[in-house]
């Protein structure tokens, strides 16, 4: 567990937890670097302290419950591998816009291509949950790669696959949830910086611009 200098309780709720579990400890990170967001220099941190082959990426936020996410790098081969968990909802807000989540990600990222391909635009996930081989991790620069961005589930994919490493995702709705925002208002905020982050750059703005106009357009179109 990285406390990552909150100013709350963490710590010393963490402290308490680890006191009753050995597999438990707490790293406090250093103050934050210039140029390093938060959630990056946090899981930077705490990949320098892991002792295990393989690393596993969750959101404070994420419930796990049994099952071996690790499984699926063996399986597949993979170097890098994210997870979607099942997304729960609280108000009529959440339920109208989290699910535009898995629209985009089902609807527009070629899947088979992904699969096929090493390219880095291909290179997509999500950052509450994401597995990855240790040793790839460290030789590709891991978070310290993309340590300006808000956006691991989008650049650490694509890091990893500008280094020749392959790259997935897969459903881990059976062994993870997660309630990403609470109320319409936060909901939008965290959907717009998201938005932002994975789609306003000068080659795929247009792109996303054409495609999503297009589809608002045939809804629109009489007949």
């Amino acid at each position: 567990m990285v406390d990552d200098n909150s100013t709350d309780d963490t710590a010393a709720r963490v402290q308490l937890a680890a006191a009753a579990d050995p597999r438990m400890r707490l790293h406090w990170a250093p103050k934050l670097p210039p140029g390093w967001g938060g959630k990056m220099h946090a899981c930077h941190e705490g990949a320098l302290q892991a002792r295990h082959p393989v690393l596993l990426f969750l959101d404070c936020d994420v419930r796990v419950a049994a099952g071996a996410m690790a499984g699926y790098l063996r399986r597949t081969g993979v170097a890098l591998a994210s997870g979607f968990p099942r997304q729960q909802t609280g108000t009529p807000g959440e339920a109208l816009l989290i699910p535009l989540i898995h629209v985009v990600l089902l609807g527009y990222l070629a899947l088979p291509g992904m699969r096929l391909s090493h390219h880095p635009g291909f290179g997509a996930g999500c950052g509450q949950v994401m597995v990855a081989d240790a040793a790839a991790y460290r030789a590709v620069g891991g978070h310290a790669a993309i340590r300006g961005s808000w956006h691991d589930g989008l650049h650490l994919p694509r890091a990893f696959r500008r280094h020749g490493q392959r790259t997935d995702i897969f459903d881990a709705a059976p062994l993870a949830t997660c309630r990403m925002y609470r109320g319409l208002a936060e909901t939008w905020q965290g959907l717009a910086k998201n938005a932002r982050a994975g789609m306003a750059t000068p080659a795929a703005l247009p792109v996303w611009t054409l495609l999503l106009g297009g589809g608002v357009a045939a809804l629109l179109a009489p007949g």
